[in-house]
């Protein structure tokens, strides 16, 4: 099925699972409950040694599943998803996110009614405490480099860091940037992608009302 015919509203949600299948139930089972249904869910698994392939084989879940014979880190295993992506738009999450139910409507809400956007990124939570600590960062870079926070006031903001685990964009942007550089086995990774998507041009923004929390 091409979804990119189907519709401009057709979201691609790609899961980085390790190791974590209890975070991943409770990450599926949000994703599942989304109010704008995602209309491919990939699933990529780094070698995972507690069953999670087998759960995913196991249970009726309408996924696609990218099995991994090692950990490729993040952003390689994460650009395994990219290329597999067949909707307008994609979600990258880690397994140990769980989403707000409309956290997929508002960001197809934002990206259609705004023009040059790259990367979007919205307001990250801990889910034991409900506390928030992502609002966006402004990043000096120098010999001393160094990451300022954007006050999580409800605006949205300009950000020069949106999370891996975490980040929203048209898939035919994705791939043109060819994902995240895989250099970086993990860390930084996510630090270079909107870099990159800033000094081409795009608007890499912050929604508040689309919310995740972090296990």
């Amino acid at each position: 099925m091409n979804y990119l015919k189907e519709a401009h509203n057709s979201i691609s949600i790609i899961i980085l699972a390790w190791n974590q299948i209890e975070f991943l139930k409770k990450c599926l089972d949000s994703v599942l409950s989304q109010t704008h249904k995602p209309a491919q869910i990939i699933v990529v698994d780094n070698a995972s040694s507690d069953g999670t392939v087998d759960f995913l084989k196991n249970h009726d879940l309408n996924l696609e599943i990218i099995e991994n014979n090692h950990n490729l880190g993040f952003g390689r295993a994460m650009n395994k998803g990219i290329k597999e992506a067949k909707s307008y738009y994609t979600l990258l999450l880690a397994s140990d996110m769980v989403l707000e139910p409309d956290c997929l409507m508002s960001f197809l809400k934002y990206i259609k009614r705004e023009e040059n956007i790259g990367l979007l990124g919205g307001y990250l939570y801990d889910y034991y405490n409900k506390k928030l600590f992502f609002s966006g960062h402004k990043v000096k870079l120098s010999w001393n480099f160094k990451q300022y926070e954007i006050n999580g006031d409800g605006n949205i903001e300009f950000t020069d860091l949106i999370p891996g685990a975490f980040v929203f964009s048209k898939t035919a942007l994705l791939k043109q940037f060819r994902g995240f550089d895989e250099r970086y086995f993990c860390y930084f990774e996510d630090l270079d992608l909107t870099l990159r998507f800033k000094e081409a041009g795009f608007r890499n923004l912050i929604i508040p009302e689309a919310k995740a929390y972090h296990l």
